[in-house]
Parts: structure tokens; sequence; C-alpha cells
């Protein structure tokens, strides 16, 4: 007997690596029938970006800043939406736009940028993801001589954190950085607009949605593993992230196929 597809499948692919610096994905993301009627974005750090419709059935470029907040959308059978997920800062780099500026909210792509939003609307309508992928890089691959490159301290900062799952204590990660706290703080948070502390929850509760695909998905084994305080934490946690319950994340999570770029 045939298996049915999932409620929501979210794949991606990896960009050229000369984009790495700036770009980690191209996504894709669909619904299937017997979908719930909406879809909770989990927060990653990352600013993103959405080919959109516009009232008038336009399309149109929306930039995400990275979430602290739930994110929730419609979700229709047959959808189908496609995006580019970014390193945490390339906002200001790729748009000129600011980062702090970006967190918890949205802004469309601005026309007399280095990147023309009909090339890159072009770009994202391609129908196959991998097609898709190659056309953004032939679209951004000339751009890479003329990019800011990302705050060497900033990426190695984000990387230990990811790391070590959140675990180590910010003074520590500091120390092995060669830098103050403050300093670490204040770098952060200037070319991303999130704190290390944020980026500590944000990489726990990513982490700890991931483990929700393997076989023990008891919440108080959640909890523990993820490192919360106690299972009322870990409510808390993903409650204001998510807009869900931990139950409910672990049925959201199990319902997507997920295809991820490494």
């Amino acid at each position: 007997m045939p298996h049915s597809a999932p409620p929501f499948r979210f794949a991606e692919a990896a960009p050229d690596p000369r984009l790495r610096p700036w770009l980690r994905a191209c996504w894709e993301f669909t619904v299937s029938e017997g979908a719930p009627t909406t879809h909770h974005v989990p927060p990653d750090g990352c600013p993103f970006l959405v080919r959109a419709h516009g009232s008038g059935g336009e399309p149109m470029l929306l930039v995400f800043g990275p979430r602290t907040e739930p994110l929730v959308v419609p979700a229709t059978p047959g959808q189908r939406q496609v995006g580019l997920r970014f390193a945490p800062g390339a906002t200001l780099p790729l748009f000129g736009l600011d980062p702090g500026e970006l967190v918890n909210s949205m802004r469309p792509l601005p026309a007399g940028g280095r990147i023309v939003p009909a090339a890159l609307l072009d770009a994202l309508a391609v129908p196959d993801l991998s097609a898709m992928a190659e056309a953004v890089d032939r679209l951004l691959l000339p751009l890479v001589p003329s990019l800011q490159t990302p705050d060497p301290l900033v990426v190695a900062g984000l990387a230990r954190i990811w790391e070590c799952a959140g675990r180590e204590p910010l003074p520590q990660v500091a120390a092995a950085l060669g830098c103050s706290p403050r300093t670490l703080l204040r770098r952060i948070r200037g070319a991303t607009g999130l704190t290390p502390k944020q980026y500590v929850r944000i990489t726990r509760f990513m982490m700890t949605a991931r483990g929700m695909l393997g076989d023990d998905i008891r919440i108080s084994h959640l909890a523990a593993s993820g490192g919360y305080a106690d299972q009322p934490h870990f409510h808390h946690e993903v409650s204001s992230l998510t807009g869900l319950t931990p139950s409910e994340l672990a049925a959201r999570v199990r319902s997507t196929e997920h295809r991820l770029a490494e």
C-alpha cells in the first residue's frame, strides 16, 4: 500500500561554496492534502527571503529578519513557496538592510541595491529546486568580489555556540576567541541584530527540535537532553519561540519531510 505524502515538505539546495559566507541555502516549502491550515516557522537565527505575491497577485520579494517570536503563516494544499536562507548578518552587505531593524519583522526587497529584484524573482521562478539554486548562483556570484566579508569574530562566535549546542557559558566562548564578553556581545549584535544569549536560546531550541525526529520524544527526555532547567522551562521556551506546545511541535516536526543542505 503506497505511503501518503507528508503534510509538509521542506527541502534545501546548497549554494556555490563561494557564496557560503552570505547565503546558506535555496529552499522550497510545499503543502499536501491533510496539512494543518497554518505553518509555524521555527526560528534558526538566520534572515531569509520569500518569493511571495501581492494583493493583486503580482510576485514580490520579502526579506525577513531573524526571529525571537513566533511566525505563523497560512498553509493551503498545493501551496509551494520558495526563497533563500542567509547567513546571520548578510542582509546589510547584500541589500543594505540594517539587521537590527529586521529582527522579528520583514521588508520588501529594496530597489536600487546591488541585487535587481526582477532578476532575483526570475531566478526563484525556476520550478526545479536544484535548477533554481544554479540560477541564484549565476546571479549572485558576480557580486562576491564587491561584498563585505563577515566579521570573523562573529562567524567564529556563532559557530562555537552551535557546536556546543548553546551549553558553553558565554564568558568561556569569549575567552576561547580571545575577546571580552562585552566585545562579543557588541560585535554579534551589531552584525546580526541578535545578542549572543539570543543565539544560545535559538540554538538550544533548534538542537532539541531536531531531537524530535528520533525514537524517544518524551517531553521530559527532550527537556533534559536539551539542557533545559525543567519541563516548565522547556514548555515556556517552545511556546514563546513557536506558539506551540512541545507536543504540538513534535507532531509538526515529525509530519514534515526535511531535506536540508549540509
